[in-house]
């Protein structure tokens, strides 16, 4: 038998996965995985049926970057249309926000990265910048100390530290201890970064 199973989109077949080029999968709280794909939108994949549910919604908006679970809703950064939340429930877009240059909006419609903190802080990576979601006044709160350039990923370490990588600046991390900013970059030493370009960052 073999070790993996292949899933690909198949025309007529409503069970399929929509889209080839996978960028983000997300496990919900009842075990569902979320997919978002550059050319296809968001599939949901019932582990207990093992078949593929299309989000139809997501069809305006195929090209997804970045995805996060918060509680019951599912945060989704877009190439280009802005940031969406779909209730797992009912699979539904029950909000949206776009850069339409009013105080608090985002600067830009694109969001590459989202990271849920430990505080229950919501980050976003932007093509300009990096910021978080005040929740209780409906805003975005851009952090000064990093530059607005392409944020490609935001991660929380087990110690609480936010790590921030961006496309042409190395690597910036919020400190847990102190809550100051510190910036890593390249270097011709062993002890610098071996490049300013930063696709991912993991633990």
């Amino acid at each position: 038998y073999p070790m993996f199973d292949k899933f690909i989109p198949q025309i007529g077949n409503k069970h399929a996965i929509h889209g080839r080029h996978v960028r983000e999968m997300r496990q919900d709280d009842n075990g569902n995985i979320w997919i978002g794909s550059e050319d296809g939108g968001i599939s949901c994949f019932d582990r207990h049926t093992g078949t593929f549910s299309f989000v139809p919604e997501s069809a305006a908006f195929p090209n997804i970057h970045g995805m996060c679970v918060d509680g019951k809703f599912l945060w989704v950064g877009t190439f280009s249309y802005g940031l969406k939340i779909i209730d797992t429930a009912n699979r539904r877009v029950v909000k949206s926000f776009i850069a339409d240059g009013s105080p608090g909006s985002l600067h830009d419609n694109t969001v590459f990265s989202i990271c849920l903190s430990r505080r229950n802080k919501l980050w976003l990576g932007t093509i300009r910048g990096l910021c978080y979601y005040n929740r209780e006044h409906g805003t975005f709160e851009y952090i000064k100390e990093v530059p607005l350039i392409l944020i490609n990923d935001v991660h929380e370490d087990a110690h609480g530290n936010l790590w921030v990588g961006t496309q042409t600046d190395g690597v910036y991390c919020l400190q847990a201890t102190n809550s100051r900013w510190k910036h890593y970059t390249h270097t011709e030493n062993k002890s610098g970064l071996s490049s300013d370009k930063i696709i991912s960052i993991f633990e």
